[in-house]
């Protein structure tokens, strides 16, 4: 069965209720280490200017789909509907 982001991330940051709150009044920013072979990371900002990377700037989530099993330029956005989308580019070409 797959989950989506919004119930990985729930999931992740259960009981982490401050932390959670704080991203919330914050920026995000979602990236990428090891040319995407690692999986999503995330880092929340106050000013946009000094960021501080989530979970010890391990990956959030892993890639485990595709061949190359990548997760490279991932992009999140609020949709219409108001849940969070995510899109990442699973190739190297």
């Amino acid at each position: 069965m797959q989950q989506s982001l919004s119930g990985v991330l729930q999931s992740y940051f259960f009981g982490a209720g401050m932390l959670l709150l704080k991203i919330i009044l914050s920026t995000c920013f979602s990236y990428f280490n090891n040319n995407g072979k690692d999986g999503l990371h995330l880092a929340y900002s106050n000013d946009g200017y000094h960021w501080t990377a989530l979970n010890h700037d391990s990956a959030i989530l892993k890639p485990m789909v595709a061949n190359d099993k990548l997760m490279r330029d991932p992009c999140i956005i609020k949709g219409a509907d108001g849940l969070f989308h995510m899109g990442v580019d699973s190739k190297l070409e």
